[in-house]
């Protein structure tokens, strides 16, 4: 299909490609370097605690939970969950910053009042609907500590 196109158009899709290709590699690696990062911070939580028949879920509380005093979490109010949101480039990162939020307090807490699906009838919720729901858990929580 590619060599159907007019030879201009080929030269410029090829030119497009070889232009964002160190930047698509470095998004790429910084995936990979986060996914790596994370099985990593796993599996010292598992060496450290002396754990090795803990279940998989002990495990992944226990580091939501320490999760709770990184960068990562926002941690507070209703502003640090928006600016939170508009310091990430991508809606994949915002998409993923809110569900690792909303993970911290439902499995690193317990608070399974706090959960919320990922998706409804095969849709995918959006960015904006689950920053709404972290701030009502912020608000919530807020409220739950007055009292």
């Amino acid at each position: 299909m590619f060599y159907e196109y007019d030879a201009i158009l080929r030269a410029a899709i090829i030119q497009v490609g070889m232009k964002e290709a160190p930047r698509t590699r470095a998004v790429n690696n910084e995936a990979i370097e986060l996914q790596q990062k994370t099985k990593q911070k796993k599996e010292e939580l598992k060496n450290e605690k002396n754990m090795e028949k803990a279940t998989k879920e002990f495990i992944e509380t226990l580091y939501y939970h320490r999760m709770y005093e990184s960068d990562a979490c926002w941690k507070g109010s209703v502003t640090q969950v928006t600016k939170g949101l508009k310091k990430l480039a991508s809606e994949t990162a915002r998409y993923n910053a809110l569900k690792e939020n909303i993970m911290i307090r439902v499995k690193g807490f317990g608070w399974e009042w706090a959960m919320h699906a990922w998706s409804k009838n095969r849709r995918k919720y959006t960015v904006k609907e689950l920053g709404m729901w972290l701030k009502f858990i912020t608000v919530r929580r807020g409220r739950m500590q007055l009292k």
